[in-house]
């Protein structure tokens, strides 16, 4: 299969973008199993693990990851909008597992389109499954209501055909294939280039056994920092950027006009329920993580963290259906409110964090070693007087 292809800045043909709908392709494909699930690089870190023959699943995936986080940057735009985060950013939750898993893993960006084409192609003729990071908006396969300009959506693609590619996409329940065309635009063009263009990555060697201990207290590590002790001069980020969220909207209508504003409100409920979070800002997959981490680690005041986790998540989205009523011009609470539903978000947060702070420090029981019976007492028994 050619690799060049016209330039990914051209536009396609009007065409690409209302032909048939794709058709599923099942849930399997030789040995490899994909998965449905509530977020892409999170999903997608965890089937190529599964594909290695190590299912841990999506939540342990997300949280030895460190997956959680939140900031909120208005310097950054994403369509003109203000970028809103709930999750770490883009390809640090892969390699960031890989790493605390003993995974040794490749990953790869391209300045050339043809290059970056070639070296997939290359890769999957080697037999491997490669994860990739696109812009969902020229994925031919995605519904076209549903595509937005925005370049760090993950995918793993299974094997390339005659003019498309077998691809397994987290989002969607079964595997499609993508046309050659579209997937290269998809690494190659449009959206916000925040995070470098045309990225590939795969594990190159697992070990025989993954070590989740030090992995699931890596990942809380790494989630308790961030969101509760990045210096306060960086407002932007962790529980302190939820309350500097809550001043932003509170200028809005005055600062942008009341229809911006609901705008950029709309964004912000956007990241937080649409864009593959599973709902709450990610906050039940979480849960979801910390509940199988204290089943694996025999660790009960872990497993007790969990429900609150889960709350944290029910307000976040109490929040989001006034937010989204405001957004649409029928509003159920005003912009002070709206505020100060933030702010007591930012207190729910750091009340939560603190404690899984605590636990964390405290750690979890010690393994068990198995108890060798003394040699000299069996020999005593064994010879009596």
């Amino acid at each position: 299969m050619s690799t060049t292809a016209a330039p990914v800045d051209e536009p396609l043909p009007s065409t690409a973008l209302t032909r048939a709908a794709p058709t599923p392709l099942g849930t399997t494909h030789d040995d490899f199993v994909h998965m449905n699930t509530a977020h892409c690089e999170s999903g997608v870190t965890a089937s190529l693990l599964a594909d290695a023959g190590h299912p841990i699943g999506e939540p342990m995936a997300f949280g030895v990851g460190g997956g959680l986080f939140f900031a909120h940057m208005p310097f950054a735009k994403i369509m003109g909008l203000p970028l809103t985060t709930f999750r770490s950013f883009p390809g640090t939750l892969f390699s960031s597992a890989a790493k605390r898993l003993g995974v040794r893993f490749t990953s790869e960006s391209f300045r050339n389109a043809d290059v970056g084409m070639a070296r997939l192609d290359t890769l999957l003729d080697q037999g491997r499954r490669v994860g990739l990071q696109v812009n969902i908006f020229w994925l031919d396969y995605i519904p076209r209501q549903l595509r937005i300009h925005f370049n760090a959506h993950n995918l793993i693609v299974v094997e390339r055909r005659q003019d498309a590619y077998l691809v397994s996409d987290p989002v969607v329940e079964e595997l499609y294939e993508c046309s050659a065309d579209s997937l290269r635009r998809a690494r190659f063009s449009g959206g916000a280039k925040v995070w470098g263009s045309g990225r590939l990555y795969y594990p190159d060697e697992l070990p025989e056994q993954l070590e989740l201990r030090g992995a699931v207290l890596g990942g809380l590590r790494q989630v308790c920092h961030r969101m509760l002790r990045i210096p306060r001069v960086v407002p932007w980020f962790g529980v302190q950027g939820i309350g500097h969220l809550a001043k932003q909207v509170e200028r809005w209508p005055q600062t942008q006009g009341e229809e911006r504003a609901r705008e950029y409100l709309a964004s912000v409920v956007r990241m937080q329920e649409e864009i593959g979070t599973g709902g709450a800002g990610f906050r039940y997959l979480f849960g979801a993580f910390l509940q199988q981490a204290a089943e694996q680690l025999a660790w009960p005041q872990l497993e007790d963290m969990a429900e609150p986790a889960t709350q944290v998540g029910d307000h976040w989205r109490r929040w989001a259906l006034h937010a989204s009523r405001m957004a649409r011009g029928k509003p159920s609470q005003d912009w002070p409110e709206l505020a100060e539903g933030l702010r007591d978000m930012a207190s729910r947060e750091r009340a939560f964090l603190e404690e899984l702070d605590r636990v964390r420090t405290a750690g979890p029981p010690p393994r068990r070693v198995p108890q060798l019976p003394d040699p000299n007492a069996s020999h005593h028994e064994s010879n009596p007087g």
